[in-house]
């Protein structure tokens, strides 16, 4: 075998190795973004029906207000900054980030606001992970 074609043949491996590669990586994108949407179709169907409100946090000051919220499951938490500076807005407590709704964090600036859906029953927190003072909680009765 000439030196051309074992270099003609290994070219080929690698670019058949490499294609397999990127389609695996397509294969898992395109499954993870199925189960985050039929996550949220569940969603949407679960909290469908009944009355449900939108509960309000602002941070303000470097302080959440209300500092505690309470709600019922398929209610809606929006937390807005009002400060004049970012906020990174995570869930869980600082350095040990959970994710609810879909969302673990967030960039905030000045009027943004992120808003989720209470899905998950229990009492949780969140905080500025760029300065943690900026905290509350909220807890979900089903």
């Amino acid at each position: 075998m000439t030196k051309q074609l074992k270099l003609i043949f290994i070219t080929a491996g690698v670019i058949v190795a490499a294609s397999l590669v990127v389609a695996g990586v397509i294969k898992l994108s395109s499954n993870y973004l199925n189960r985050q949407t039929d996550q949220q179709s569940g969603v949407e169907k679960l909290c469908r029906s009944g009355n449900h409100q939108t509960l309000t946090v602002v941070i303000k000051n470097g302080a959440a207000i209300p500092a505690d919220t309470h709600g019922n499951k398929c209610d809606r938490l929006t937390i807005t900054n009002t400060d004049n500076h970012v906020r990174l807005m995570a869930f869980g407590q600082h350095d040990n980030h959970i994710t609810y709704d879909g969302v673990s964090e967030k960039a905030l600036s000045t009027g943004d606001s992120l808003t989720v859906t209470l899905v998950q029953s229990g009492t949780f927190i969140f905080h500025d992970h760029i300065d943690d003072r900026a905290q509350g909680s909220f807890t979900v009765t089903p």
